[in-house]
């Protein structure tokens, strides 16, 4: 699919600093969308008290300090790819996060317009391009969210793995698992529900796990994580597992 970039409106400071929107839907898009939906935020806000109003238009990606090589080198060198710019790094004291922000109308508008990005995503869902396009662009996508909303954990009392997603979004989660049925990928959803002590509220959230040797190897094959630190206690258990008798699990 082409894009219609007559859509998208340009800032000043886009067409200063050269921002490029992207042509095509490729994996690279698609992995970056995925990001987006999992750990991303865009919006504007309007500052009409100032001197000179003016109206901010923000693309955010927040996430775990410990993920902070993923985000600032894999995520901006994504987003450099695919519109000439890089986002901004944060990383706020007294916080265990790192945060990537660009103030761009042109990407705000390319999101919302074409992968239809909500402010809330309480109920976020996968954009219909992505669901109308191939399988490659669908586990590009998955990647993306992946890297986000996903994690590979070894349940020690039975030596399996098991890569676990969850969300607010019980459509997401839906749609994830249907992709992933595509994708020859079996898999099963649920939702757990949990009280919070602090504000006295309880909250539910929508999980699809993915369990056993073969079938995280048919994730890794197909899909697979950009974030090698998702992966890095799955290698040393392998590692660790070779040795012992009787454990025959092949990795490729």
């Amino acid at each position: 699919m082409e894009f219609d970039l007559s859509k998208i409106k340009f800032s000043k400071n886009d067409l200063k600093k050269g921002i490029n929107i992207p042509k095509n839907l490729d994996s690279r898009l698609a992995e970056f969308v995925g990001i987006i939906v999992g750990d991303g935020h865009i919006g504007f806000y309007e500052n009409r008290n100032a001197r000179y109003p003016y109206t901010h238009y923000e693309v955010r990606i927040s996430g775990n300090l410990k993920d902070s090589d993923y985000y600032s080198n894999f995520i901006n060198q994504l987003a450099y790819g695919l519109f000439n710019t890089k986002f901004s790094a944060r990383k706020p004291k007294k916080e265990n996060s790192i945060t990537l922000t660009k103030d761009s109308k042109a990407i705000y508008y390319f999101l919302k317009e074409y992968f239809e990005i909500p402010q809330r995503k309480d109920n976020v869902k996968i954009p219909k391009i992505i669901l109308n396009a191939t399988d490659e662009i669908k586990s590009s996508f998955l990647r993306g969210l992946a890297d986000s909303d996903f994690c590979l954990t070894i349940k020690s009392s039975k030596n399996y793995p098991v890569i676990q997603g969850t969300s607010k979004s019980k459509n997401l989660m839906t749609q994830c698992s249907k992709i992933l049925n595509d994708l020859g990928i079996k898999n099963y959803i649920y939702c757990e529900n949990s009280f919070y002590e602090k504000r006295k509220k309880l909250y539910t959230r929508y999980c699809i796990n993915i369990n056993g040797f073969s079938r995280v190897r048919e994730f890794l094959a197909i899909v697979g994580f950009s974030n090698k630190l998702k992966i890095s206690n799955y290698e040393k258990f392998l590692e660790k597992m070779a040795g012992q008798k009787g454990f025959e699990f092949e990795r490729s």
